[in-house]
């Protein structure tokens, strides 16, 4: 005798608990956020972008949407690129540039695609770390010049120390 299964429906998702469930809850509670708490500090948290140049103009708008919050800092937690690359230098150049848009303290974290992987596209993943900590690290400084000196007034500097240095 031959079973036939029935296709999950978005109602069917709803009947019983799981992880769609709960997704949608942590989903929905994410977006009725109010502000945030006295003396509470928010910041970003992104990763995974961009993957291609099709998702280029996607980050320039997350910028753009970051910049218009009011954050303590940014944290990219890795993979500029997808595992299959680009990991060329003019990559890694014009995500400088891109992630100097960003008005807040910024802080990028290696993800395995950005240096690891590179090999698919015949990189030796040691030399890709090198390059990947030259440009993206972009200076020792911890306070970013900006044309207004009184942006910077009152912020509590992070030092920072890159291992391995």
């Amino acid at each position: 005798m031959k079973t036939t299964r029935k296709k999950p429906t978005l109602s069917r998702c709803f009947e019983k608990p799981t992880i769609f469930r709960f997704a949608f809850v942590v989903l929905l509670a994410g977006c009725a956020a109010g502000a945030p708490a006295p003396g509470t500090s928010p910041f970003a948290l992104m990763g995974d972008t961009p993957y291609s140049e099709r998702d280029v103009p996607r980050l320039d708008s997350l910028i753009d949407d970051l910049n218009a919050q009011k954050l303590a800092f940014v944290v990219h937690i890795g993979d500029i690129t997808s595992g299959q690359g680009p990991c060329s230098d003019a990559w890694l150049e014009a995500r400088k540039k891109q992630f100097a848009r960003i008005a807040h303290p910024f802080i990028l974290l290696p993800g395995d695609n950005d240096w690891t992987d590179c090999h698919r596209g015949g990189f030796d993943p040691m030399e890709r770390l090198a390059r990947w900590r030259a440009p993206l690290l972009l200076s020792r400084k911890v306070v970013r010049r900006t044309e207004n000196p009184s942006r910077a007034a009152g912020r509590r500097l992070l030092r920072a120390r890159a291992l391995g240095a």
